[in-house]
């Protein structure tokens, strides 16, 4: 376990208790007067995420395979106090299973202009898997700003398809 500083720097003297140095907390603590976040991860969640990105990698979108493994997923983010990415996860496992596969695209990178036409972009099976890949490799480090803002576009497609 080790916290970082905002500057990068690390500092190996935090006391974490041994109950929780499984999962991930982040909190931030005053030493000094300077903000240290401390970082966990559930190791058996990365190893779950990780065989999920395995699976999908090897064998493309297998419904039943990749909706449990989701399911067992869950009660990570649950324990972690996660709300947002608790619920991605049941959305995602729940698209997968009602629709034998994954119909969400990746969010686009840019901002759509007022008054510019959207063109619907037809999914294919490869690109079915690479949105789906990239939905589970957010999930690794959910409360990056850049991951948390894509996997908040996930949930708002989830919810609208």
């Amino acid at each position: 376990m080790f916290c970082k500083h905002s500057s990068g720097k690390e500092n190996l003297s935090a006391e974490i208790d041994a109950k929780r140095i499984d999962f991930i907390i982040f909190a931030a603590l005053r030493e000094n007067k300077q903000t240290y976040t401390i970082i966990m991860v559930s190791k058996e969640g990365l190893k779950l995420i990780d065989k999920i990105l395995t699976d999908i990698d090897r064998n493309g979108i297998v419904t039943n395979t990749i909706v449990a493994d989701l399911q067992k997923l869950r009660p990570f983010a649950i324990e972690e106090e996660d709300p947002s990415l608790t619920k991605v996860i049941r959305l995602t496992y729940e698209h997968i299973e009602e629709n034998k596969g994954f119909s969400i695209p990746i969010p686009e990178d840019e901002e759509i202009e007022e008054g510019v036409e959207l063109v619907k972009i037809e999914l294919t099976e490869g690109t079915k898997v690479e949105s789906l890949n990239y939905l589970v490799s957010l999930m690794k480090d959910a409360m990056k700003t850049a991951n948390r803002t894509d996997l908040l576009e996930y949930r708002d497609a989830l919810i609208e398809f």
